[in-house]
């Protein structure tokens, strides 16, 4: 396989593999540049590396790659079985890591600059689920946050603790507007 570098434009691109070239969503490097770019690598499980750049953009990503939004109001969902490694940039972004259903097996997603001074936010989407079905806990050994989904480990969240994710009030769990819970999502 031969690695495919893709560039974007200075406009709103929509960037997948197969489309019009020899990117095969394989070892690949991804250069969107500016713009509300769509990048879709639902797909690809395939060690790509993908640079959004400036915009406000939405990429999907399946599993083992890497991701960086770049400045802007990204949302960055995981539709694969994770391993990803995933950085928002500057901005407001999000970071869905379940969408429809919960990996089989722990494979965690690493959310790299998670920030919630600048509003980020980290997405569950997933039928029937509460917040009871999510708990967060330290990492013994990467330092950060761990995500689990109704048992299963899903996301790193690095530089951040637990305490910084979740807050303990008379009611139980509940969340310190970091986590966003869509119990009726629709499957991306």
């Amino acid at each position: 396989m031969v690695q495919t570098l893709v560039f974007g434009s200075a406009q709103a691109d929509i960037i997948e593999p197969g489309l019009g070239s020899s990117f095969d969503g394989i070892d690949d490097l991804i250069f969107a540049g500016a713009g509300n770019d769509f990048i879709d690598l639902s797909t690809v499980d395939g060690n790509v590396r993908a640079n959004a750049g400036s915009g406000d953009d939405i990429l999907l990503v399946g599993s083992q790659n890497s991701i960086v939004g770049g400045p802007g109001n990204d949302q960055l969902f995981v539709v694969g079985n994770g391993g990803n490694t995933l950085t928002g940039g500057a901005g407001v972004d999000q970071f869905w890591v379940v969408n429809g259903e919960v990996p089989s097996t722990p494979n965690l997603t690493v959310i790299t600059d998670y920030s919630l001074l600048e509003g980020d936010v980290i997405g569950i989407g997933l039928g029937g689920i509460t917040p009871i079905d999510v708990v967060i806990t330290e990492s013994q050994n990467a330092g950060g946050a761990i995500v689990s989904v109704l048992g299963v480990d899903v996301a790193l969240v690095a530089g951040v603790t637990a305490v910084d994710l979740a807050v303990i009030d008379g009611a139980g769990i509940g969340f310190n507007n970091s986590i966003l819970i869509i119990p009726n999502a629709p499957v991306i």
